[in-house]
């Protein structure tokens, strides 16, 4: 990388005409300096004191020569710092087709992946070749054919990362795919990879085709944290397992339990005061709002790795026991309250009163909102606590009762099936001639899918009277076909009955794993609060629509138009394309479903895995590049005005200097500009040296608000919202002058509490997930700027389309608490006589970087007198508008053009109309009802012929 490189060198030969030009110059001497007086006679007599020169004065004749030769250097397109050319694979007449991997792994370093497709796809523009570029996994696979510059930019501009892993094998037939295609046959390949390293078929795979062509692998920047959720919970807590490529971790990171509306209910450090990971991270919280969680993530979140989704599932819920065991044993841990204890300390809140007094205990445990009570030899109940019991099952509780020596004499309702007056037990009257086994369970069953030791024995039980409904009721049985576990629903509740004790003295049940997971099965059965009432079974297997899902960058929003339904009975399996992760089902008790179901493995690529595929390893660094080309042009400019200026002083055109002192001003002004230039004071600042906006002086920003309309944007802290916020502005007013007679200049960041706001017609005001600061000093600043005439864009970037629905985002709650404070008007979504939606464009919708969301604006009094008008303008403009749709992320272009964020889902369409209510609202603010007025020409001329 050179100091200094020109994008067009052969300008430079202009430099050989500087001799002649300097000859030309010198021979051509400035216009002489006349003294208009008409009589001739006294003009015969006059003496001139000053004599015209016969040649360009030498100081005159320096100027003009470096005013060319700045010129000349800036038409040779001088660039500070310039990238390296880049060797790409293959001879300069073959086609190149770029392959970039679009998996999660991507999606934190994607603006980098963007520029080094970017540079290739110039590269090979540069060197005549043809150029196509294709993406894996990407929602559409399409077959790309060789193109040009402009074809293969736009395809690059509809590429998005998404939130899966990629799958090795459709990666290798689409490829395949592509390169069947007659375009591609000799063609050559640059891999944009994901950085992680491929299988073993892929490497023989790509092994292989590096022999048939010229392959080149970039390697990609990966993500170094990733989180799955642990298969279990820890007593009240709930688990994450972490993962890393490398320790200790450069960047310390905190992981939030957050809720469903967004809300930070616990931040755990991810990293100790060294750097290195904590691998399991837990949040211990009182069961109400660990049963809150319903997404854990590493803050700032990156990518979809970073996020782990929590449904109802996981929702522990608050188990009651009871036992009517004796206080004083002499093996208190051998007692079936404690096997049950122990069975289901690790998935729900266990509550033991102890206190000997079965029904008090009942009674208290109802009234504090349990969820599940297990009677541990508990034989028979008093009427007063059954006439409890009754309605507590009807409504959602699910009672579980374990079989006692006392339990057949019982003389209350709370069992499933009628049992006969004697038990039958190995040696006794209904004598076994050895333990029983425990048959396959059912597939209706609670139980199914549970894997059942050998070794479980069953050695006595309580038999159950045959009858019609004993079969449905049964929920496992013996190998023999009699019940060992019966239940039934009541209500919405459920009421089971285990035909042996809790602990062993029938059966050794109790000691295996899957007593605990049978328990576990039944403590599932309660409705959460989430979907009480919602009449789902927790083993529905229907199929469940897409409700709210990841995307790459880990946030969740609006499924993507190509996500489809999701089976529930495949929730182990891996996202996909059309089954990104996110929440499926019902609103009431959505499943989640995440990116993955155990703790991944992180394996970076070798560092000379391209050449042990045989291909070659091609770096791209970042462009750091500068063009002095603007800087040239402008003291070009200023170096033809001071020798305007100098020719005019010359002649006495500027007049009121006496002769002798011209040649001497013109002098002056020449100095002083070569000085000025020689020295960089008039050089422009690039964009790597612009000083931060925070640290301009409230004067001098008010000075630059007010010689250029701007439009402005709040800081929120956040540097990535900020950045796209700065980003989306400077591409909306770049549209709008380019569309539009409206020029604004760049926009300014602003503190609304600090700042002054007259100077701003529009303010856009992107909403954070961390909570804003609500001090009584920024809504009398904003209240004031609102009723002055000023409008404030609120964008939650949530594609919310109700910010009034209960469910919210954390975004939407901090608009929520700004808005509680203001002094608002009544809202409305725009209607279709709006004038917005004729301000310059004609719009029905006003999209973003999403679709969905419609814009909030003041809402507007029905006119009954003039309802055939077409438009409706109001008094004035709406002082606040809503959207959820992140418009700045659909505005937001680079340097040359190019969108930066794609649009969800990808759509050229949906960006264009994005730009066109950007337009139609920076018309809006500026020119208010004008609009209204104009289409109103035909009801106004009619009232004056009237």
């Amino acid at each position: 990388m050179s100091a200094v490189s020109f994008l067009a060198p052969l300008a430079l030969l202009g430099l050989l005409a500087l001799p002649a030009l300097w000859w030309l110059l010198r021979a051509t001497p400035p216009q002489p300096a006349t003294t208009p007086f008409p009589p001739l006679r006294l003009l015969e007599k006059l003496t001139n004191a000053e004599e015209t020169p016969v040649k360009t004065p030498w100081w005159l004749l320096a100027l003009r020569l470096l005013l060319l030769t700045l010129l000349i250097l800036a038409f040779a397109g001088p660039v500070w710092r310039a990238s390296d050319p880049i060797a790409l694979p293959g001879a300069n007449d073959t086609p190149l087709l770029i392959v970039m991997q679009s998996d999660w792994a991507t999606a934190s370093a994607w603006d980098v992946r963007q520029d080094q497709a970017t540079r290739l796809i110039e590269a090979a523009s540069a060197e005549g070749r043809p150029v196509a570029i294709t993406a894996f996994p990407q929602p559409l696979a399409l077959t790309p054919l060789p193109g040009d510059r402009a074809d293969a930019l736009a395809m690059l501009a509809n590429i998005a990362p998404q939130p899966v892993a990629t799958d090795s094998s459709a990666l290798r037939a689409h490829i395949e795919t592509v390169l069947a295609n007659p375009g591609w046959r000799d063609a050559s390949l640059v891999w944009l990879t994901n950085g992680w390293a491929p299988d073993d078929d892929t490497q023989a795979w790509l092994t292989s085709l590096a022999s048939e062509r010229p392959i080149a692998l970039v390697s990609g920047q990966t993500p170094d944290l990733a989180l799955s959720l642990d298969g279990g919970v820890d007593g009240p807590a709930a688990i994450v397992t972490a993962v890393t490529t490398e320790e200790p971790v450069a960047d310390p990171r905190s992981v939030a339990a957050l809720d469903g509306s967004g809300r930070q209910l616990a931040l755990v450090a991810l990293t100790d005061d060294d750097g290195n990971l904590r691998n399991r991270v837990a949040f211990d919280l009182p069961l109400d709002l660990r049963n809150d969680i319903a997404r854990i993530a590493i803050v700032p979140t990156r990518h979809t790795g970073e996020v782990v989704l929590v449904d109802d599932r996981l929702e522990r819920r608050r188990v009651g026991i009871v036992g009517a065991e004796r206080r004083d044993e002499a093996q208190p841990l051998l007692s079936g309250t404690t096997y049950v204890e122990r069975a289901l300390r690790p998935t729900a809140d266990v509550v033991v009163p102890r206190s000997g007094d079965t029904s008090g205990e009942i009674d208290t445990m109802i009234a504090q909102g349990v969820d599940v009570i297990v009677l541990v030899d508990v034989a028979s109940l008093i009427p007063s606590t059954v006439s409890l019991l009754e309605p507590w099952i009807e409504e959602g509780g699910v009672l579980i009762r374990f079989a006692s020596t006392g339990l057949t004499q019982s003389n209350d309702d709370l069992i499933p099936v009628p049992l006969r007056a004697v038990d039958r037990q190995l040696g006794g009257a209904l004598t076994w001639e050895e333990p029983q086994s425990i048959a396959p369970f059912a597939a209706g069953s609670p139980f199914a899918g549970l894997f059942i030791p050998q070794d479980v024995a069953i050695e006595r039980q309580v038999l159950s009277e045959p009858g019609a409904a004993l079969a449905a009721r049964t929920y496992a049985e013996l190998a023999d076909s009699t019940p060992l576990v019966t239940g039934e629903a009541r209500g919405t509740g459920q009421l089971v009955l285990f035909h042996v004790t809790a602990d062993t003295g029938w059966s050794n049940l109790p000691l295996s794993g899957l007593f605990v997971d049978m328990l576990g099965r039944l403590v599932e059965l309660a409705p959460t609060r989430s979907d009480a009432g919602a009449g789902l079974a927790p083993s529905d297997e229907s199929l469940l629509a897409p409700r709210t899902t990841l995307d790459a960058f880990g946030t969740l929003g609006s499924p993507p138009q190509h996500a489809e339904p999701w089976t529930a009975s495949t929730g182990s399996s891996a996202p996909s394309v059309t089954n990104p992760p996110g929440f499926y089902g019902p609103a009431a008790s959505p499943r989640a479903l995440n990116l993955f179901a155990e703790p991944p493995t992180l394996t970076l690529a070798n560092a000379d895995l391209a050449a042990q595929l045989g291909a070659e390893p091609l770096e791209i660094g970042a462009d750091q590049s500068i063009s002095l080309r603007p800087a040239l042009v402008t003291l070009v400019a200023l170096l033809a005005l001071a020798d305007a200026v100098i020719v005019l002083v010359l002649s006495g055109a500027l007049g009121g200097l006496a002769g002798s002192r011209r040649a001497g001003t013109a002098a002056s002004i020449a100095v002083l500009a070569a000085g000025l230039v020689f020295s960089g004071q008039l050089a422009p600042t690039s964009a790597l040296a612009q000083s931060n906006s925070a640290e301009q002086s409230q004067i001098s920003r008010m000075i630059a608000a007010a010689n250029s309309t701007r439009l402005a944007y709040v800081v929120t802290g956040d540097r990535q919202i900020d950045q796209r916020s700065r980003e989306g502005l400077s591409g909306l007013s770049r549209i709008l002058t380019q569309r539009t007679a409206f020029e604004p200049g760049d926009p300014m960041a602003i503190d609304p509490a600090d700042d002054e706001l007259a100077f701003y017609p529009l303010i856009y005001w992107p909403m954070p997930e961390t909570p804003i600061a609500v001090s009584d000093r920024l809504i009398t600043r904003i209240d004031a700027y609102m009723n002055n005439g000023g409008t404030i864009l609120f964008d939650t970037r949530d594609e919310a389309s109700n910010f009034a629905t209960s469910s919210i985002s954390a975004q939407t709650a901090n608009l929520r608490t700004l808005l509680a404070a203001l002094d608002i008007p009544p809202l409305e979504p725009v209607p279709d006589d709006h004038v917005l939606t004729k301000s310059f464009y004609l719009l029905d919708s006003f999209p973003g970087r999403y679709a969905t969301g419609p814009l909030w604006v003041e809402a507007l009094p029905d006119d009954p007198a003039n309802v055939d008008r077409p438009a409706r303008g109001g008094d004035g403009v709406s002082p606040i508008m809503i959207t959820g749709n992140d418009m700045a992320s659909a505005w937001a272009l680079s340097s040359d053009g190019r969108p930066l964020y794609a649009t969800s889902p990808p759509n050229r369409l949906q960006r264009e109309f994005a730009y066109r209510t950007g337009i139609n609202i920076g018309m809006y603010v500026m020119t208010g009802n004008y609009k209204a007025d104009q289409v109103h020409i035909p009801a106004l001329l009619e009232r004056l012929v009237q």
